[in-house]
């Protein structure tokens, strides 16, 4: 079958806090096999109306992917590093949560 990827054979799944206006993150070092989606979730118990900006290689800006709480993206990546996460507005009272979760090899 032409483009058929077998399921992988464990997951792996995590958060980050993001404290810091401004301040940016990368997910964990996580090789992601061919055919499996990274997806990033920006925390629905986050403040409502918090933005959780998703760029590449520790950049982003307010032109980048944003998600509410409670949304989520999925990215075909080779590794889950290369995504960056933030949020430029505000100081939150905690500090803000995203999740992601990926499939991969021998977990």
């Amino acid at each position: 079958m032409e483009n058929y990827y077998p399921n992988a054979t464990n997951f792996k799944s995590g958060g980050l806090r993001i404290t810091a206006r401004d301040s940016r993150q990368r997910l964990p070092d996580i090789k992601i096999p061919d055919g499996m989606t990274l997806f990033v979730k920006n925390n629905p118990a986050n403040p409502m109306g918090t933005i959780i900006y998703v760029g590449q290689d520790n950049t982003f800006d307010e032109l980048s992917w944003s998600l509410l709480p409670g949304e989520m993206v999925g990215l075909d990546v080779k590794n889950a590093n290369v995504v960056t996460v933030g949020f430029l507005v505000g100081t939150p009272a905690n500090p803000l949560i995203v999740n992601y979760i990926v499939e991969v090899n021998n977990g």
